[in-house]
């Protein structure tokens, strides 16, 4: 089975350098670690400890200056020692353990021979990946062997006269140079007709010098690219690279092209200095709607045109090629017939333009030749260093005023405001922009993605974390690009600016396909929505329910608690609005007794001063802005909710210029709250909403939208950050001998016990038997329980496959028989010691392809799908946040305590969940599992598992 050398789901992907001397090549992945911490993602590696074979190496004061910690063990002393020369591999068995010993700790995932020239053993290589790189090029072969292996690689390429020479990494192995390659490096070009004129070893070390420069990137880009989970392996050793086959390794033409994602200029595509606008014609079309999109925003930068005859289209001069434009080009913005588009893009890339944004149609969207071609395109692009949104989009614009920037298609320029909105969808961001007018949204950023071949919702993120005139963020996605990703940069981004997601997509289908509780239960969108909780984004149920979730966050402060103040002037919108904040969790608090002296001291007799704060039917305007500033003024509550039933006798736009007037004096004051406003009637409450909009307040259209918009934007505790941790590369290939499945993708019974067993559950411990004969043999506590193991059963209860109360083992061989009888085609038969409990919970999980991995807890036993009162959890996850889902869930009394009965050792419980996040950070191939149920022993205090099925 194919593997990645280092899933991302794993965390973080922990190095460990060993060196003998500088160490420069691990010094060099530590600074493209440091590199990658300043950006938004961070760094998918961690240089975690450095292990050097010289106490007194060079290597070793800088790791000290880095704060990197060391050990060391001298070899020539250890060799000394022992009477012994370095040939003498057993010595060599013995040092290995001790180092493997000294650097345990770490806990490294990978170690890196940085310089270390002598041979590793099985000791290091069985436990650890391990990369070396090499100062030649490996992948030459003489007389079936790599030619420049062995510890004078340089010196034996120059010997055999080679015109280039190159460094190359690969997987070691305990054969010196012999393991799978990764990536050789450009070639350093030697010029042999020096070598006459200088001292041998000058040539020799001029050239090591520059092979050993080469050796210190390719160090950095392999640990990088492993880190991403770019590289597979068979268990023969053959490679993929991107899901290629790379028998021979990835050789880098140039440092100069296809440079990692975080080097290229990704900001060009909001902050241009400079636009050209290919395939712009005077005669009109899509081209030219752009350059009067551009004129209409007043860029500030060079802007040129692009087309065949260069023409000038709206006084814009024009060239026939980008390699024409006297004037460098930061944006490229493509409108060509897709026929055309790979040629131009090519003169994009040998122009040195940085970002494209590609308009034209007809690639993956219109089927396999259009699927191929997008490839070609994502290949040039790539191989210059660009950063591309499309093809097959509507453009891009930036409202900001240090860009005003406009390329898209769209009918209307986008009103300026504090609302970024990146779509997948073109067509809807037209629409969107659209409805905003109706709620006043204004917008700093708006993208249309297209096809994403190059740049997706993730690598606009951090630019709108960063752009000033953006305050909130509004995503329109069909799927979620690399969740993981995702979930990095949201839970750093919604701590700063909140983002609503609209997610389309939702589906039954995955439900009707599943085959255990936890992937029925989790069909309808339940792994998607613990992934976007677990990052702290504010998902949107529709169109309508984002823009006014953005509209209320894009215009006032968010809620800090949960007490709500209802003024209103009306009996029934007060309940109405009240039930609903009820309902979403939130307080309705009584007036205190001196709030309501000071509001008796303003109102109306007749007006009610408890909560909701009922100013009556003819109230005046004042009244509105005076119980709206006492409220602010008392510090009793968090937010307030305003309702009005427009009166014969008082026109809405004047209570609500009242209200925004008191609403700016108490942002004078700073003692405002959050107000949501609610006038009702698509007539009467029309002049308040339109001095509203105009003042930049937000409101909702009906009393029951209080309580679901402020449910929605309320301050939320960020959820606990969960790196996660994997096991060891020693257990994992343990496990990974226990994943062969039968044709249905499940694990045997045996094989899933033996899976638990070594993560840690408790379990009830079973027994195949395959006949009734075989029972007597067998040492089994009673009363026991047999449940019958068959490929087609999968409910075994719900077929009446489990048999529970078995006293003896002559009962015991009864019931096997009968099982075996029932179900032909049966596996066999499993015995269990029976755990007696009131209390069963199921625990489980889910894969969703675009959302990964998700774990199931809950109600157990045989009413899970009746109830489904289950919590989800987006893996990895904190123990914190694993404790918060069993307290989420209905039955939480029945575990900590109901009716005089002791509650259940909640540890226990945790501590499955955890075995699980690890089980399935290490295997995340796990399709779906289902432990149910877990029986609480309340005579051993902990959950055991009483029965399991693993689906890969």
């Amino acid at each position: 089975m194919r593997r990645m050398i280092h899933d991302p789901a794993w965390g973080t992907l922990k190095v460990v350098g060993f060196i003998s001397g500088s160490g420069n090549s691990l010094w060099r992945v530590h600074d493209l670690q440091k590199e990658l911490e300043a950006t938004w993602e961070g760094s998918p590696f961690e240089v975690v400890g450095c292990f050097s074979s010289d106490s007194e190496a060079k290597g070793i004061l800088k790791a000290q200056e880095r704060d990197i910690p060391v050990e060391a063990i001298d070899i020539r002393g250890f060799y000394r020692e022992r009477k012994e020369k370095f040939s003498n591999m057993d010595v060599r068995v013995e040092y290995d353990r001790l180092a493997a010993a000294a650097i345990e700790k770490f806990q490294a995932d990978v170690i890196i021979l940085a310089g270390y020239v002598w041979a590793t053993t099985s000791v290091i290589v069985d436990s650890y990946t391990v990369i070396n790189v090499h100062p030649a090029d490996l992948a030459v072969m003489k007389d079936g062997r790599a030619a420049y292996a062995g510890a004078n690689g340089v010196g034996d390429a120059l010997a055999a006269e080679e015109k280039m020479l190159h460094s190359s990494s690969h997987i070691a192995t305990s054969k010196v140079d012999q393991g799978p390659l990764l990536f050789i490096s450009p070639g350093v070009p030697v010029d042999y007709t020096a070598q006459s004129t200088m001292d041998e070893r000058d040539f020799m070390r001029i050239h090591l010098r520059q092979v050993n420069a080469q050796s210190r990137e390719i160090s950095a880009r392999t640990i990088l690219e492993i880190a991403l989970g770019n590289w597979e392996i068979e268990p023969d050793g053959t490679l993929f690279y991107k899901n290629e086959i790379r028998r021979l390794g990835v050789r880098i033409g140039s440092w100069d092209h296809n440079r990692p994602m975080h080097e290229r200029n990704t900001r060009s595509l909001i902050s241009p200095s400079s636009i050209a606008v290919i395939g712009a014609s005077a005669k009109g079309g899509i081209g030219a709607s752009i350059i009067t999109s551009i004129q209409g925003k007043a860029f500030q930068g060079p802007l040129a045109v692009v087309n065949r005859n260069g023409d000038e289209v709206n006084g814009v001069s024009g060239y026939r090629s980008i390699t024409e434009v006297p004037h460098d080009v930061d944006m490229a913005v493509v409108t060509v017939p897709s026929r055309f588009v790979l040629p131009v893009v090519r003169d994009c890339g040998e122009k040195g333009v940085k970002s494209l944004v590609c308009i034209s149609a007809g690639f993956k969207e219109v089927g396999e030749e259009g699927a191929q071609a997008e490839q070609e395109l994502k290949d040039l692009v790539d191989h210059y260093n660009m950063r591309m949104i499309g093809p097959n989009c509507m453009g891009i614009s930036n409202n900001s005023p240090d860009s005003h920037m406009n390329t898209t298609i769209l009918h209307d320029i986008p009103k300026e405001g504090n609302v970024a909105i990146v779509t997948q969808s073109g067509g809807l961001a037209a629409v969107l922009l659209d409805y905003s007018k109706h709620l006043g949204i204004g917008f700093s950023i708006v993208a249309s993605l297209g096809n994403q071949a190059d740049v997706n919702a993730n690598d606009l993120l951090p630019l709108l974390a960063e752009d000033e005139s953006t305050e909130v963020i509004l995503l329109y996605l069909e799927t979620i690009p690399d969740y993981r990703k995702f979930r990095t940069l949201a839970s750093r981004i919604s701590k700063k600016k909140p983002i609503v997601l609209i997610k389309s997509g939702r589906t039954e289908a995955g439900a009707q396909a599943a085959s255990s509780h936890t992937g029925s239960l989790a069909g309808n969108d339940r792994v998607t929505d613990a992934l976007i909780d677990s990052c702290g984004v504010i998902r949107a149920e529709s169109v309508y329910s984002a823009f006014f979730i953005v509209s209320v966050l894009s215009k006032m402060p968010r809620p800090a608690g949960r007490r709500i103040a209802v003024v209103t002037n009306g009996g029934g919108p007060g309940i109405i609005a009240s039930d609903s904040l009820s309902r979403a969790g939130f307080l309705v608090p009584t007036v205190s007794l001196t709030l309501q002296e000071k509001l008796k001291e303003v109102l109306l007799p007749e007006a009610s001063c408890t909560n909701p704060i009922d100013l009556v039917a003819p109230a005046p305007p004042a009244h509105y802005a005076q119980a709206v500033e006492a409220v602010t003024r008392s510090g009793e509550y968090d937010a307030v909710a305003l309702l009005c039933i427009p009166p014969a006798t008082i026109h809405t736009g004047d209570v609500a210029q009242a209200v925004t007037k008191e609403l700016e004096k108490a942002k004078k004051e700073k003692r405002s709250l959050p107000v949501l406003s609610c006038f009702f009637g698509p007539n009467l409450g029309q002049g308040a909403r339109e001095v509203l909009r105009t003042a930049g307040y937000p409101f909702a259209e009906y009393p029951e939208q209080v309580g679901e918009l402020f449910e929605r934007i309320v301050v939320r505790d960020s959820p606990e950050s969960a790196t996660g941790e994997h096991s060891s590369l020693r257990k994992r290939v343990e496990a990974q001998e226990l994943f062969e499945a039968d044709s249905e993708g499940y694990l045997s019974s045996e094989r899933s016990w033996k899976l638990l067993s070594l993560y840690g559950f408790s379990i009830a411990r079973p027994v195949l038997v395959t006949s009734s004969s075989e029972v007597s043999t067998l040492d089994i506590q009673y009363p026991a329980v047999a449940k019958i193991d068959h490929p087609e059963v999968i409910h075994k209860s719900d077929a009446g496959g489990v048999v529970l109360n078995i006293e003896n083992g002559q009962r015991a061989e009864e019931v096997t028989q009968n099982l075996i009888d029932r179900f032909p085609g049966a596996r066999g038969v499993i015995l269990q010691p029976q755990v007696n409990s009131s209390r069963e919970i199921i625990l489980g999980s889910v894969r969703d392809e675009s959302a990964g991995q998700s774990v199931m807890v809950g109600l157990g036993g045989v009413f899970v799908e009746l109830l489904e009162d289950v919590s989800f959890l987006h893996v990895p996850y904190s123990r914190g946040s694993a404790e918060k889902a069993i307290l989420s869930l209905k039955s939480t009394k029945l575990l900590t305590g109901y009716r005089g009965e002791k509650g259940v050792n909640m540890d226990s419980l945790i501590n499955h969940m955890e075995n699980l996040n690890r089980l399935l950070m290490d295997f995340p191939q796990i399709r779906e599992m289902d432990m149910n149920p877990l029986m609480y022993s309340a005579e051993r205090e902990e959950f055991i598992v009483a029965d399991v099925r693993i689906r890969i």
